[in-house]
């Protein structure tokens, strides 16, 4: 079974206008829609839509807790909630044609009870589970995390700020997820070349990770496996890029799933970054008839 964890979940407020925006009077705007939201949100949703059931462990509580189940039926996902006391958070995301910014709500708090509640429940996972940890996590929470994972053979995939906590790394996570910024937080290095990057990857797996993906925003992404074969993928430019919210999430959630039913590491990258242009062309998250609409927009170099 896939689960997907998301530790901070929220209702997005999407906002878009075709108007400038005022930061001094009221400003009124053309449409909205309002999204469940959430990097594990992000992803079950994107694999539900391209044919792979996953639930959904959440942390939520407070007034908005309902709506944000409301927003989530829609999807047909099953989830497990560890209820908090904290308002399930709100997060604006503006969209104009000139700007675009977002206010996220604060992170949810999660008491110890919780996270044993959590951990008693994966307790009874095994190898035929994986586990995607994605967002805000606090460190000790984290460990805990893995290290129960880790002593019942479950494959786990880190899509985390790893910034001082590279000890997770020894609990050998399927793959990991760092943007190219995080990157160098992580090795407190400055990259300036594409072998920078390679030489980080080469580093993460030394360390204990199984892969490592490295997204570079609108230039593409690299990938370096278990068995040294390096990936690059490269994109042309998109015409109708809206947001790039939620585009790693679909990445990565999308490849792992791909590739363990198929076993095939280039389909798998072709179509995942299919799937996140998809994403990164809509309001929200990529849909099914995204998985090869892209492909032609796709450059993938083997071991260059």
């Amino acid at each position: 079974m896939i689960y997907t964890i998301t530790f901070s979940p929220s209702i997005d407020y999407v906002i878009k206008s075709n108007k400038e925006f005022n930061s001094y009077g009221l400003n009124r705007i053309n449409d909205f829609d309002i999204f469940c939201g959430g990097k594990g949100i992000n992803a079950s949703v994107v694999l539900k839509r391209i044919g792979f059931d996953s639930r959904v462990i959440t942390f939520t509580g407070g007034k908005t807790k309902n709506f944000f189940y409301d927003l989530l039926k829609q999807e047909n996902l099953e989830v497990i909630n560890f209820e908090v006391e904290d308002n399930t958070r709100i997060n604006v995301k503006y969209f104009g044609d000139n700007n675009s910014f977002e206010i996220n709500g604060p992170r949810t708090n999660i008491s110890e009870n919780r996270i044993n509640e959590l951990l008693a429940f994966i307790s009874c996972f095994n190898k035929d589970d994986i586990v995607f940890i994605m967002g805000v996590c606090k460190q000790d929470h984290l460990i805990k995390l893995v290290d129960a994972l880790n002593k019942n053979n479950v494959e786990f995939v880190l899509d985390v700020d790893l910034e001082n906590n590279l000890e997770v790394l020894k609990y050998k996570p399927f793959i990991i997820k760092p943007n190219v910024d995080e990157l160098q937080r992580m090795l407190n290095i400055t990259i300036n070349s594409e072998n920078d990057i390679l030489n980080s990857m080469k580093k993460l797996i030394s360390l204990g990770c199984k892969n490592v993906m490295v997204s570079n925003g609108k230039d593409g992404s690299y990938l370096l496996t278990k068995n040294n074969t390096f990936y690059k993928v490269k994109i042309d430019e998109i015409q109708g890029i809206k947001s790039t919210v939620g585009a790693g999430d679909t990445l990565i959630s999308s490849f792992v799933c791909l590739y363990k039913n198929t076993n095939n590491v280039y389909d798998s990258l072709l179509k995942a970054t299919s799937l996140s242009i998809g994403t990164s062309c809509s309001m929200w998250l990529a849909k099914n008839e995204d998985i090869d609409k892209f492909k032609n927009k796709i450059k993938i170099y083997k071991n260059i």
